[in-house]
């Protein structure tokens, strides 16, 4: 029997938006089939997650139409988009943090009994299920806020899965959780993909779309320059169509110099133990290892964020007690964090009022800060970031992801720390973004700068840097040169093992 179903679950046609001073859609056609995983790629500002946010319905097309299952739909809120089947996970997190995982599940559509009313014993009960499916280790009663930013990417997840959907949006899916956990989600893709749903997965990891996806879709400048299917392209195909040019080989430079600049030494803390290392003056230390391993903890320990609780922080020799992040910018360290949306950015300001932020003593003249001095810097760093926006009072939440991300760097660099930590410096940002962060990083280091990177992408991780730290367990496991190691050798490091394999 033939099915009198359309082929696509989801075709959109011509679809436009506009904010002040930025056209972010500009006639896009897109196409979801049934039983598809369909990526989305495209730089920062190239209209992925708004066309996303108009499926969902959160934001109101200017032009164009969309029909699913044949039927075209007007997709007026979130909840008309979730009638219609229509189920996503942002980017940023959405969940909120004084409700239990319970609570968040089902927000919105919780379970109810004969009256009405809600059924929390059924809802924990679903709860329950669901995240045990989901291989997800965490009570539903528990406080959301607690948990750890993987834990609450998977919770997203799970509240997507939660909902009677046929068409799954991932913005940026494994941007926060581990390798097992990504490996977890693409066996439920693949699970929901065989069932008939469709799938739009949006990513800058290139590698995990050639593993995932079945067809591509690439956006630039608020069109679309291509669709194909994935096993018909390669990853630097894809890379140069979405940043419309030929991309360099990036070659990481070698300019750390004898002096050291910060010695560690049996440094202790929330999440970490007897943690020793040196950084010399130019030299870029990368810091991995699996979710939990303590990363984060030590940077924002040597930040003053979170005080360590014994051991020993030297600058230029001299002992430093480190206890706030006052503290430690008078010393010469910066700091950019991993969770840009929490405390990265003043979400509340433009774009000027950030950078700002953090150069005042630097831009005033005497009691009084100079406008054109902080007009200039903001004009500069937008210009040097490649940072896309409608000018330099456009406030700062109206900005895509990656280019929040690049607010926020250029911020610190402009403080030109003499010890600039990094965390994550590249969640979220394009590949041409990620080439053009890895040069200034590297002409940073060329300057005199002193830099630890966190990181958990495999191929940064092997490709910048002049050592390379794992940390396992909130211990320093191995410290090396980077051009010495291998991916297989860091794994096994990352995972509690030698580089032999063997448990230690």
């Amino acid at each position: 029997m033939v099915s009198d179903r359309p082929r696509n679950l989801l075709t959109a046609t011509g679809i436009c938006k506009t904010f002040p001073g930025v056209r972010a859609l500009d006639g896009v056609d897109f196409e979801l089939r049934r039983g598809e995983v369909h990526a989305l790629v495209g730089e920062n500002g190239a209209g992925k997650s708004t066309l996303m946010q108009i499926l969902a319905g959160i934001y109101a097309r200017g032009a164009g139409s969309v029909a699913i299952d044949g039927v075209e739909e007007a997709l007026e809120d979130r909840h008309a988009a979730e009638r219609a089947g229509i189920s996503i996970v942002f980017q940023e997190s959405s969940l909120l943090q004084n409700l239990t995982v319970c609570e968040n599940l089902f927000s919105g559509d919780p379970p109810r009994g004969r009256l009405g009313l809600i059924d929390w014993k059924r809802a924990e009960e679903v709860a329950r299920a669901l995240l045990a499916d989901l291989q997800i280790n965490v009570d539903p009663l528990a406080t959301t806020g607690s948990l750890s930013t993987t834990t609450q990417k998977m919770i997203e997840i799970a509240r997507a899965l939660a909902k009677d959907f046929k068409i799954l949006i991932l913005d940026e899916p494994t941007a926060a959780i581990t390798v097992e956990e990504t490996e977890q989600l693409f066996a439920l893709i693949r699970k929901l993909r065989d069932a008939g749903k469709g799938i739009i997965y949006i990513s800058h990891r290139i590698k995990e779309i050639r593993e995932i996806a079945d067809r591509v879709t690439i956006l630039k400048d608020g069109r679309v320059v291509g669709t194909c299917d994935v096993a018909d392209v390669s990853e630097r195909e894809i890379c140069e169509r979405m940043v419309g040019r030929e991309l360099m080989d990036f070659r990481y430079v070698n300019m750390a110099k004898e002096e050291v600049v910060l010695d560690v030494a049996n440094l202790t803390g929330e999440g970490f133990l007897d943690v020793s290392f040196t950084l010399r003056r130019g030299e870029f230390l990368t810091i991995t290892g699996l979710a939990g391993a303590g990363r984060t903890e030590l940077a924002l320990a040597l930040f003053g964020a979170v005080p360590a609780v014994s051991g020993r922080i030297a600058i230029d020799g001299e002992s430093r007690r480190i206890r706030s992040p006052q503290e430690a910018m008078a010393a010469g360290i910066g700091y950019v964090t991993e969770d840009r949306k929490k405390l990265g950015m003043f979400s509340g300001m433009d774009i000027t009022g950030n950078m700002e932020s953090n150069n005042i003593d630097r831009l005033a003249c005497g009691p009084f800060t100079v406008r054109d001095r902080i007009k200039a810097m903001a004009e500069q760093n937008v210009a040097q970031f490649g940072i896309r926006c409608a000018g330099i009072d456009q406030p700062v939440v109206t900005l895509s992801g990656g280019n929040q991300q690049k607010v926020c760097l250029s911020r610190w660099i402009a403080y030109r720390p003499r010890i600039l930590i990094v965390d994550e410096p590249t969640i979220g940002i394009d590949v041409g973004a990620k080439e053009e962060i890895y040069t200034l990083l590297n002409r940073l280091t060329g300057d005199g700068m002193s830099i630890i990177m966190i990181s958990s992408d495999m191929i940064e991780t092997l490709s910048m840097g002049d050592r390379l730290m794992v940390m396992c367990e909130g211990r320093m496991m191995w410290v090396m040169d980077r051009a010495a190691a291998s991916e297989e050798e860091i794994v096994a490091v990352a995972s509690g093992l030698d580089s032999t394999g063997v448990a230690v």
